[in-house]
């Protein structure tokens, strides 16, 4: 087929067409693909490709109808020679039967007429031509056009090309579908730009996602534009559970959202510096509360207004109860630390008095009783009176050294029970268990409280230093016992607990679980009286009421050990103590 190239250049005929109306589109529009196709344009289509001029409608006359052809091949050879897009028509077999210059030039031809007769399988690869035939079969089958389809379009070479076709069936003037016509336009570097887009999106994504803090950002109503995967796991939801909810309705809690809300609007109002420092908690999906510190900064469009605020925002809420917790156990050691000084000095007075009241007035009374015994020896010896009083100084004698025996005897009781209130010799004599079994005698003879001593009748090989941490401990409880519980039964138990053969097996349903690295050694102390809140004292500062435990916990945990409570009011105490049988650390 022979290319006029006069023909690129649009001549009107000499005969005036119609003026443009109010609707008539600029010379200068480009073509769209899957656009509506004039009528005269399709039908100098289709006289071109099918080699007929008849019509349907009533012959013109002779006159016009050679000018509307004239016309309207002016018409097809602009579009076929000046159009960007690839234009091309084909046989009911899918063989090109015209193409337009640029699809030419796109397949490195020098003058379109050498594609006519060929196929897409002579241009393109094998399974992009596999993928165009079986389509314009399936229009020339169902006479739908296919518009819009966006194809990636693979060469012989190997590089990579997209396309966004339509395709139509080609009627001839009897409407019979004799091939398909179609427009496709290259759109490689819109489609690179958008991958490299969407790459970009992508990777800012992850970058949002791997970060340890909460992205979000909101618009100017407060509604949520984006949420990262940590704001999407501390908040408890998805990413569609988030977006567009309005963030303080949300997820801010009632008792607080009025404040945070403002802080807002100053932030969009440009009354607060971006990146200021906030702390304030979040209520999640599960409503649970989160205490978050933020720092915020606005977005700006490009005119520079202010339409949302992007914030990141870390979750301190274990690290603010860590705090709280440290804060509180330091408050607890000063005041252990004032109470250790104030029980020293009482320990001291107590001491004192003990020996002032007991001791020494004992002491003091013998020597009294032994001068005057002194005195009776030393005078009137060989006179008339001490020989009248002969016979009655042997039994004077001795009841005088009788009383004096009795008072050193009182010494003596009176300086063992300061001793054993200072360290009790039977602990390093006859062992723990002994001693412990002595401690609850004792309260059961001085304090009239009926107090039980139970054991597993094992030997526990304790180290010293864990046995007398043990033993003040349990001395402790019981003194809690004595002066706070108004208990009318005790029972203290004592246990060896753990997984070593011949060791008793796992704790029972709320007691302490045996430790797996060895034998450990439980101490049970229960009490039928009034009981208390164990986490109402624990929370104190002042360690009034909760010195005891509060002592007894961090001895016990220096050594390896720990210690549970389980109380109500009005339904006793019991305290439960487990520790290493040897001390953490120590061989054996």
């Amino acid at each position: 087929m022979r290319r006029d190239k006069a023909s690129s250049v649009y001549k009107p005929p000499r005969k005036s067409v119609a003026a443009p109306g109010k609707g008539a589109r600029s010379s200068r529009a480009k073509p769209k693909p899957g656009g509506k196709v004039s009528p005269a344009v399709a039908a100098a289509l289709a006289r071109s490709c099918t080699g007929s001029s008849a019509a349907r409608s009533p012959s013109p006359e002779p006159g016009a109808a050679s000018d509307a052809a004239v016309h309207d091949r002016h018409l097809l050879a602009a579009l076929m020679e000046s159009s960007p897009d690839y234009i091309y028509f084909k046989d009911m077999q899918s063989r090109f039967i015209r193409i337009s210059k640029a699809l030419a030039d796109h397949f490195g031809l020098s003058d379109p007429s050498e594609a006519i007769g060929k196929s897409d399988a002579d241009f393109y690869g094998a399974e992009h031509a596999s993928r165009a035939y079986a389509d314009e079969q399936e229009v020339i089958r169902t006479g739908r056009p296919l518009v819009g389809k966006e194809e990636r379009v693979e060469w012989p070479d190997g590089h990579v090309t997209w396309g966004l076709t339509t395709k139509v069936p080609l009627r001839n003037v009897e409407g019979r579908i004799v091939g398909t016509f179609g427009i496709s336009r290259d759109i490689t570097s819109h489609k690179l730009a958008e991958e490299a887009l969407s790459d970009a999106r992508g990777r800012a994504q992850t970058y949002l996602d791997v970060a340890g803090v909460i992205i979000v950002a909101l618009d100017a109503d407060g509604k949520v534009t984006l949420i990262n995967q940590k704001g999407c796991a501390i908040l408890g939801g998805t990413e569609t559970d988030v977006l567009a909810e309005n963030w303080f309705d949300r997820f801010v809690p009632s008792r607080c959202r009025e404040e945070v809300w403002k802080g807002f609007q100053k932030l969009m109002a440009g009354r607060l510096k971006s990146a200021e420092y906030f702390e304030n908690p979040v209520r999640t999906l599960g409503g649970e509360e989160r205490l978050i510190a933020w720092h915020n900064t606005v977005l700006k469009d490009n005119d520079g207004k202010i339409v949302g605020v992007l914030s990141s925002g870390q979750d301190i809420t274990e690290r603010t109860q860590a705090e709280q917790r440290l804060q509180t156990y330091r408050d607890q050691l000063r005041s252990l630390a004032a109470e250790l000084v104030r029980t020293e000095e009482h320990e001291r007075r107590q001491l004192a008095a003990n020996l002032h009241d007991s001791v020494a007035q004992v002491l003091a009374a013998a020597r009294i009783k032994t001068r005057e015994l002194q005195s009776v020896l030393r005078s009137g010896s060989g006179t008339a009176a001490a020989a009248k009083d002969e016979q009655a100084a042997p039994a004077d004698l001795a009841s005088s050294l009788e009383q004096v025996l009795a008072l050193i005897e009182q010494a003596l009781e009176d300086t063992r029970t300061s001793i054993l209130n200072l360290g009790p010799p039977v602990l390093y004599e006859v062992g723990f268990v002994a001693a412990v079994e002595w401690l609850v005698e004792r309260t059961r003879a001085e304090h009239g409280i009926c107090a039980t001593f139970q054991d597993d009748g094992r030997a526990h090989p304790l180290d010293e230093e864990v046995s007398a941490a043990l033993f003040r401990a349990v001395a402790e409880l019981l003194n809690n016992v004595v002066n706070h519980a108004q208990a009318k039964h005790v029972t203290v138990g004592v246990e060896q607990v753990g997984r070593r053969p011949g060791v008793a097996g796992p704790a029972r349903a709320g007691e302490l679980r045996p430790n797996e690295a060895g034998p450990e050694i439980r101490i049970r102390v229960e009490d039928d009286g009034v009981g208390f809140d164990p986490e109402e004292v624990q929370r104190r500062t002042d360690l009034k009421g909760g010195f005891g435990l509060f002592g007894v916990r961090e001895r016990l945990a220096y050594f390896g050990g720990r210690m549970a409570i389980r109380s109500e009011h009005g339904r006793g105490t019991t305290v439960e103590l487990v520790a290493p049988l040897r001390r953490q650390g120590t061989e054996g």
